[in-house]
């Protein structure tokens, strides 16, 4: 008898240790989970402050991956192009349509040289909006990693303003062109249109 109370006695013991070792448990994963929820809240916030940032940016900004695919797209090339981010996404060769074809080559030439260098690029190049508005974009690409492997490039498209259009018409001007106030002074200089 004295055998089974002990085995009565350590049984109930051990239940005790079972217990708290699960009541330990439980406080554990409540640890966990609580944490979890404060990573998961932490990590929908930062995505919102980088939706926000990146999709409230004033250039048309993207990436596309290194087989040529849009990955992102930024709204604001709506307001540049007349075309919105899922029309770029669902049509990856758009912007190569919409640039204006005598800078066509121009452009292939630069995704060619863009493919090549490991360095930041930049061009300019007009491109005829959905509306049929002809603009100059400023056009600035880099390439992008992720741990150490290629994931594309990343780029920035700014419509230039009119005071640098002006300025590159005046830089093609013809040779024998001359503002007026050479000739008189109290004129303003005008600029040709070409």
């Amino acid at each position: 008898m004295g055998n089974q109370v002990d085995l009565e006695h350590r049984t109930r013991e051990q239940l005790f240790q079972e217990l708290d070792d699960l009541r330990h448990r439980i406080a554990e994963l409540e640890a966990a989970e609580t944490e979890r929820n404060q990573v998961e809240q932490a990590l929908r916030q930062s995505e919102k402050q980088f939706r926000i940032i990146a999709d409230f940016t004033h250039d048309w900004e993207y990436w596309i991956d290194p087989a040529g695919n849009y990955i992102y797209v930024s709204p604001s090339c709506e307001r540049i192009t007349g075309y919105s981010a899922d029309d770029f996404l669902a049509a990856p060769h758009l912007l190569e349509k919409i640039i204006h074809p005598q800078d066509r080559t121009a452009f292939a030439q630069h995704t060619c040289k863009e493919s090549k260098q490991n360095a930041e690029l930049s061009t300019e190049f007009r491109i005829i909006t959905s509306t049929g508005e002809t603009r100059w974009i400023h056009h600035v690409c880099q390439p992008v990693y992720d741990d150490g492997s290629e994931a594309g490039r990343r780029a920035s498209n700014r419509a230039s303003p009119s005071a640098f259009r002006q300025k590159r018409r005046c830089a093609n001007a013809p040779s024998n062109w001359r503002p007026a106030t050479r000739s008189w002074p109290h004129l303003p200089t005008r600029w040709p249109t070409i």
